[in-house]
């Protein structure tokens, strides 16, 4: 009985521990995207990226198939 009741505790503890150091939902919703540092030539196109992070959303008819199906396939 007690180690049925020591999981959901230590899980209720964890999360109230945790929950002030989340942003809320709100936050996450208006978070800026972050891009990384583009090289153009000087005739407008693009030569390189530089920097660790690039957040463009995509609608999923963007994705392509060989993606959807490499990430299924590491699922199973």
């Amino acid at each position: 009985v007690i180690l049925a009741l020591a999981v959901p505790i230590g899980f209720y503890g964890m999360a109230m521990y945790l929950s002030p150091t989340l942003p809320s939902t709100q936050e996450i919703k208006t978070v800026s995207l972050e891009m990384p540092l583009q090289i153009y030539s000087s005739d407008d196109k693009l030569i390189g990226q530089y920097g660790n992070r690039l957040s463009l959303p995509v609608t999923f008819d963007d994705i392509p198939e060989n993606l959807t199906h490499a990430f299924l396939a590491a699922e199973d």
